[in-house]
């Protein structure tokens, strides 16, 4: 049964991967972190190819469809150990970026700048 889905809105792409990304589990306990710059790479190649499904990203598995600006965390969540994981990933970036606070927030990797596209 899918989750009720996660809204992106007004994140730039590049931050909502990066921040998923940096906190997905990472195989072989590898400590890379995405910069926002190589994130904004790969969603532009995603937007070249119109490919927005991001299974397996540099062997982190996100799982994680940015064709609109909501996304189900369903295989995230299952994939990185953590029921909600997603949706605290998402409350925590958004309060890093406009300052409110949301509940269930916990602390990520992420790198402020709003150059980025929005949805």
């Amino acid at each position: 049964m899918a989750k009720e889905k996660i809204s992106i809105k007004g994140i730039s792409y590049a931050h909502v991967l990066q921040a998923l990304y940096n906190n997905a589990k990472s195989p072989n306990n590898t400590f890379y972190k995405m910069s926002l710059k190589k994130a904004q790479e790969i969603i532009n190649l995603a937007f070249e190819n119109d490919n927005f499904f991001l299974q397996e990203v540099y062997m982190r598995e996100l799982y994680i469809d940015i064709s609109t600006n909501e996304f189900d965390p369903t295989e995230y969540d299952k994939r990185n150990g953590e029921e909600g994981l997603a949706k605290k990933i998402i409350y925590s970036l958004r309060e890093l970026l406009g300052g409110k606070t949301f509940r269930g927030s916990v602390n990520i990797d992420y790198e402020k700048n709003t150059s980025s596209r929005k949805l």
